[in-house]
């Protein structure tokens, strides 16, 4: 088999870190599908894909370019991108402001819709939820979290129990709140030295993990290797943007390029629980399977 299934992927980390503009461009996109959804557009288009494709050119344009000026930006420009992130997003050009253009993801989810008292969930947009206090700057919950996590552990139990008669007596443990924290985060790229063991200077050993670079290597070295990129729209913690260029960036040769195929669906972090969704991405895969398993002959 010659595929790689990736949903709601995030390979890059280290730039997703504070300090590094292309979270804050990456969210841009996903921010407008949410005001889009949410009906905080001024003139909404009718067409959801092909109003983010002009906020995916704006956010890699201008918009880049304005922040990497830093401090060196004019007023005049601040002011015209306030103004256009603000169009896109469905924020206040006085909140993009203050957030020095950068809208950190927990102050955009409280803010959205803090005129009619509700937060937005970070795993799918669409989800709505009430905080106890409506002046706080990020949401105290997630909506789509706790809407699906009870659900998912369900019946996570009931098939151990009923359908594959496994019964085991331990705890099943939320990943994010258990696991997660303890994950070692440290990674060595290809083609790097460790000099933990001895090996190097240490170039290559990265303490948050961008994994794009194993990909990369992994189907120059394998040239039938297939990736497809399954993406929600409404997705905040794991912008579409940001997974195309994940996966744009990451060094392949022109001949292997169109082994990279993405898709995008109505939904969010999880779109195959979304029947619409699901639909759209059997069809999806179906041949993508076929293509991955596919043998060759000389026929």
């Amino acid at each position: 088999m010659n595929g790689v299934i990736l949903v709601a992927s995030v390979l890059n980390w280290g730039i997703r870190a504070d300090g590094f503009e292309q979270n804050s461009i990456a969210l841009v996109s996903s921010y407008a599908a949410a005001a889009w959804y949410h009906d905080r557009l001024a003139d909404k288009p009718e067409s959801l894909p092909v109003f983010l494709q002009k906020v995916r050119e704006w956010a890699a344009g201008p918009y880049a370019t304005a922040l990497g000026k830093g401090m060196d930006i004019s007023a005049d420009e601040e002011d015209s991108v306030a103004l256009q992130l603000a169009a896109f997003t469905g924020l206040s050009v006085e909140f993009v402001k203050e957030n020095n253009l950068r809208v950190r993801l927990d102050r955009f989810r409280k803010e959205l819709l803090r005129d009619e008292d509700w937060t937005v969930s970070r795993f799918d947009a669409r989800f709505k939820g009430f905080d106890a206090d409506d002046g706080g700057d990020k949401p105290e919950f997630d909506p789509a979290s706790v809407t699906a996590l009870g659900s998912v552990t369900s019946t996570l139990h009931s098939y151990f129990e009923n359908e594959l008669k496994f019964h085991l007596n331990l705890e099943y443990l939320n990943p994010r709140s258990k696991i997660f924290i303890h994950l070692d985060w440290r990674h060595l790229a290809p083609g790097g030295t460790d000099f933990r063991k001895g090996a190097g200077d240490g170039m290559g050993l990265q303490l948050m993990p961008d994994t794009a670079l194993d990909l990369s290597q992994a189907m120059r070295h394998n040239p039938e290797l297939k990736v497809i990129s399954l993406n929600g729209w409404f997705d905040l913690t794991a912008p579409f943007f940001q997974a195309e260029y994940d996966l744009l960036y990451m060094g392949l040769p022109l001949a292997l390029r169109e082994n990279v195929k993405f898709c995008y669906y109505p939904a969010g972090h999880t779109s195959y629980v979304y029947p619409v969704a699901l639909a759209q991405m059997k069809s999806d895969l179906a041949p993508f399977y076929d293509d991955a398993v596919k043998l060759k002959s000389g026929d």
